[in-house]
């Protein structure tokens, strides 16, 4: 099949694809609690207020952050005094933050404290608790109520080495928690100061660490499985390249582990075929499967400005129906079972169309039982439960992550380190999620419309961009591909986008990295461990 091109089959599961969305939808609104509609009514209020998620993030970075009182004081003097504060803050949180600007000055002690705890129980269902007994009490909870958890500790990229070595530390411990089965790794939040031009200095540092962490996670018992978070566009590369290199290892050919591809770059489906084939090489030499977690990507405000500061065009799409068109575009290319071969997919999204007619075409291309659903924890609860509700219910013995339980849906739990971290951001709130059922349906009749199908663009992968006046339409089809933005050299003429693969040089051959022999016992307790061996992975 052409690349972009869809077949019969990918069309004709559009309609029963809307109709069961139609029938999770009134399931929802069976599920729905006052106290979850409030909450949803809140999120919605944040990512559509033109100065809600602003406020977020200004609070979190400036009053959350400071271990100093006095400093979060004047800090949230601040933020109040910056301007009107957003709507979706009710008018008895507006008269507080007001006046607990004001008495912060006076007594930081008391009113910092109440600031902080106010602001978590606005958004605390969005994050499991760091403790590690709460942690296990909740990952139990989730585990009885059907939901497999994917933990994430939060945090972005790292400054220095003593950081990313306290992160990096902080993961061990998280993964050899027995109530934990799943981690989620950020790899520039382990290895600091990523330098896309020294480039085999850089490949080296990332995969002693994640070899590090996956040696850990697979003595665990059960093992645990790794996550790996695909971030900016110009850590691409390195994340594939050091993910193949260290689970291509020998000592490491039966452990399962996943990585991240973020449908918002025109790169991801020329990844994924990649993964695809180097997947399927492994499984034919007697490896384990991949999971590959397909996003649609949660860094656009990081690429816009790294864009605006170099003068290079965005790396990711420009427009929302550019993301969504790649997004179906790379499902209907993987759904396959020669492709699928040596993976699993994580159908990663809260678009409820994405899902059904994702579901309903694996099905009907006999790969139903390699598609697993993923939401994140807090957001759009009765419509996960909805969803979770039709999916098959397999009990095995085999970990959640490994595919055991065919249809099982995973939900993203995060958790946050001892000094608050800023984990939010558009790309991460689906306002699907958010709309009533009423509204969504509304959606529906209006534009006839799965985002993302029939969306019509150009046709080369990797090319100059060329725009189509088009809207997303259900009877157009998927066959048109979406738009490339141009993005690999910057507009002054002496400097390139070290991101692209053909503007630097190809890294040199690795020696071997042995991988841990050390007692279990002594690995899972201390992050200080190191494997045995040169500092480079194969």
């Amino acid at each position: 099949m052409p690349i972009g091109d869809a077949d019969d089959d990918a069309v004709a599961a559009i309609e029963p694809a809307i109709a069961l969305v139609e029938r999770w939808l009134d399931d929802a609104t069976t599920r729905d609690t006052r106290r979850s509609r409030a909450t949803m009514s809140r999120l919605e209020g944040v990512v559509t207020d033109p100065i809600g998620l602003g406020f977020v993030m200004d609070f979190i970075d400036r009053v959350a952050r400071p271990d100093d009182s006095r400093v979060a004081a004047r800090q949230l003097r601040a933020v109040v005094d910056d301007g009107p504060l957003p709507r979706f803050l009710s008018s008895f949180d507006r008269l507080l933050l007001r006046a607990g600007s004001r008495l912060g000055i006076v007594v930081p002690w008391l009113v910092i404290p109440l600031a902080r705890r106010r602001m978590r129980s606005l958004v605390g269902h969005l994050i499991a608790p760091a403790d590690a007994d709460e942690l296990g009490n909740h990952l139990n909870e989730q585990r009885t109520e059907g939901w497999a958890s994917n933990v994430n500790l939060l945090g972005e990229a790292v400054l220095g080495d003593d950081e990313a070595s306290r992160r990096h530390a902080a993961l061990i411990d998280l993964l050899a928690l027995p109530d934990v089965d799943y981690v989620s790794v950020k790899l520039s939040s382990v290895v600091a100061q990523l330098n896309p031009w020294a480039w085999e200095e850089s490949l080296d540092r990332v995969c002693e660490r994640l070899a590090d962490l996956v040696d850990h996670a697979r003595m665990a018992d059960p093992p645990t499985f790794v996550n790996v978070d695909m971030e900016e566009y110009h850590d691409l590369e390195l994340t594939l390249e050091a993910f193949e290199r260290v689970l291509g290892h020998p000592a490491r050919r039966n452990v399962e582990a996943g990585i991240v591809l973020q449908a918002y770059l025109p790169d991801a489906l020329g990844a994924l075929q990649r993964l695809s084939s180097w997947a399927a090489n492994r499984v034919d030499a007697g490896g384990a499967p991949i999971k590959v977690r397909l996003v649609k990507g949660a860094n656009l405000a990081m690429e816009q400005v790294d864009a605006a500061i170099h003068g290079w065009e965005q790396a990711p799409y420009s427009t929302k129906a550019d993301t969504d068109a790649n997004y179906v575009r790379c499902l209907d290319w993987v759904l396959d079972p020669a492709r699928l071969r040596g993976l699993r997919i994580g159908l990663a999204s809260h678009n409820l169309f994405h899902v059904a007619w994702t579901l309903l075409l694996a099905r009907d291309r006999g790969v139903g039982d390699r598609v697993q659903v993923e939401m994140l924890q807090g957001m759009a609860e009765g419509h996960a439960a909805a969803v979770k509700a039709t999916l098959p219910q397999r009990p095995s013995a085999a970990p959640l992550h490994a595919g055991g339980r065919p249809g099982r849906l995973r939900r993203r739990s995060r958790v946050p380190l001892p000094t608050p971290r800023r984990e939010c951001g558009t790309g991460q709130l689906s306002s699907g999620a958010l709309r009533s059922a009423a509204r969504v349906r509304r959606l529906r009749e209006r534009s006839g419309a799965i985002p993302g199908i029939g969306h019509t663009s150009d046709g080369t992968l990797g090319g100059p961009t060329t725009r189509a006046d088009s809207s997303p339409r259900l009877d157009q089809g998927l066959r048109a591909r979406p738009a490339v933005p141009k993005r690999c050299r910057n507009r002054s003429e002496s400097a390139v986008e070290p991101g692209v693969v053909a503007n630097r040089p190809r890294p040199r051959a690795c020696p071997d990295q042995q991988p841990l022999d050390h007692r279990p016992e002594r690995n899972r307790r201390s992050g200080e461990v190191r494997a045995a061996g040169p500092a480079a992975v194969a």
